[in-house]
């Protein structure tokens, strides 16, 4: 259900588009986080 959600929501909006090339874990989620939070900084 995840992946169709975010295969459709922009439909929606004209030319804009998504797409969804997989799920990660936690680790890798909580990794870019901290990555994205650092650059922030």
């Amino acid at each position: 259900r995840i992946k169709n959600f975010f295969e459709t929501y922009k439909i929606l909006e004209p030319n804009k588009w998504v797409k969804v090339s997989g799920f990660k874990d936690k680790k890798a989620a909580t990794e870019i986080l901290e990555k994205a939070i650092k650059n922030y900084k």
